[in-house]
């Protein structure tokens, strides 16, 4: 054999041997007809509203176990996944049960991967808040507390992320915020002189005002003069003199006691009672 067939014959063997080792491509296997081809779901981004969503889930779920009292589930807006995205809570989870409700805020959660910011509310606390939801108004913000009962006269309050709502069977439910809600706390809240508020908060008054009535007086505030109660007979005489629009105007400062004499500060003069004699003083500047 010639030196040129014998190399041929070498390299053919060579081929021959390699390929008879090369791994066998499989086919693809085919999808059948009809079925869908299903991508793998990955874990959500905190930038995806969907992720927070699940978080209000995981917070009311959370309440609501920690609150038995509330009863069986009536309705609600909920967060569902059967299988798929479901149906999203939006701004927030709720849901109405035989004794209160169960909330949780978007606003309120401070990341997805935080507990304890969905809250229970106990009527008729929770009548109010299923008014501000129908209206899409929350003059006071999301709750922070669960409700909390047992107060004075028979009471029960929550506290919100702009201010309190307060309920007992003599005054009604009502909310308080702002620097009015500091001033009824340095008073002692529902226990101090003033008791529960019987008004909302109610604004477009002179200078700018707002006000709050309570049980025993009300609290005053302007950008001008802070916030002040006015309680007791004080209280009696700044009303029947026209409120803010009287002579007396606004409030701008506490009741001040020295011995047997109690006065206090408006902008338009000082009232003082002179608990020995009995002697009221209105004094105008």
């Amino acid at each position: 054999m010639s030196p040129h067939r014998l190399a041929a014959a070498v390299i053919a063997a060579l081929t021959i041997l390699i390929t008879s080792q090369a791994p066998a491509h499989a086919a693809p296997t085919p999808t059948p007809k009809g079925a869908a081809t299903v991508a793998p779901r990955t874990a959500e981004p905190r930038t995806d509203p969907r992720y927070y969503d699940k978080a209000l889930a995981q917070n009311y779920a959370e309440a609501r176990n920690r609150n038995p009292w509330l009863g069986a589930y009536l309705e609600g807006k909920l967060y569902e996944d059967p299988g798929g995205w479901g149906t999203l809570c939006g701004s927030y989870c709720w849901g109405r049960h035989e004794n209160g409700i169960v909330v949780v805020s978007s606003s309120s959660v401070p990341s997805a991967d935080t507990t304890g910011w969905g809250h229970a509310i106990r009527y008729p606390l929770a009548q109010r808040y299923l008014g501000w939801f129908q209206n899409n108004t929350m003059p006071v913000g999301h709750a922070v507390t669960d409700s909390f009962c047992g107060l004075t006269q028979g009471g029960c309050g929550v506290h919100t992320t702009g201010g309190s709502v307060y309920w007992s069977p003599n005054s009604g439910t009502h909310w308080v915020r702002g620097r009015i809600k500091d001033r009824w706390n340095a008073t002692g809240w529902e226990n101090g002189r003033l008791g529960y508020p019987i008004s909302d908060e109610f604004c477009g008054l002179r200078d700018g005002g707002c006000g709050t009535h309570f049980q025993d007086g009300s609290i005053y505030w302007t950008p001008g003069t802070d916030a002040w109660d006015v309680g007791g007979l004080f209280f009696q005489v700044w009303r029947d003199s026209g409120w803010e629009n009287g002579w007396l105007r606004y409030p701008t400062g506490p009741e001040v006691r020295s011995g047997d004499v109690v006065t206090q500060q408006f902008q338009g003069g000082w009232l003082s009672y002179n608990f020995r004699t009995g002697q009221l003083q209105q004094n105008r500047r």
